[in-house]
């Protein structure tokens, strides 16, 4: 029983200090400022930092393959590779807890060297 107790107490103070998943194009600086801004409008933990991707190019923006899936008919598709762009002026942040099955999103723009908060939304599992 003792064990069970100190492995709970464990994974909750792992989860507590848990790092964001990051996946977009930020520089360590980038990253702190990003970070800076949400903390000041919300104390919720950041879960995760994601690039945005765009369909056509942008200034400043990498390109990458992916591929979709065009729906042709009733059971017929094709998949097929495209350029997508992903933004390296923009993130966007997730905040709240996994455990929930909703919680606060942030669109996080960069003006020159900061970086601010543009729109608040939310994410959905």
């Amino acid at each position: 029983m003792r064990a069970a107790t100190i492995l709970l107490i464990a994974v909750l103070v792992q989860s507590a200090f848990a790092a964001p998943r990051i996946n977009a194009h930020v520089s360590d600086q980038d990253l702190a400022n990003i970070m800076a801004a949400v903390r000041a409008v919300t104390r919720e933990s950041i879960l995760a930092i994601d690039t945005i991707t765009m369909s056509k190019p942008v200034p400043g923006a990498i390109a990458r393959k992916a591929t979709t899936v065009d729906i042709l008919g009733p059971g017929r598709t094709r998949m097929r590779e495209i350029t997508v762009y992903d933004r390296t002026d923009q993130v966007g942040v997730s905040t709240g807890d996994y455990r929930n099955l909703t919680g606060p999103s942030y669109l996080v723009v960069r003006h020159g060297a900061t970086w601010q908060v543009a729109k608040k939304s939310f994410w959905i599992h």
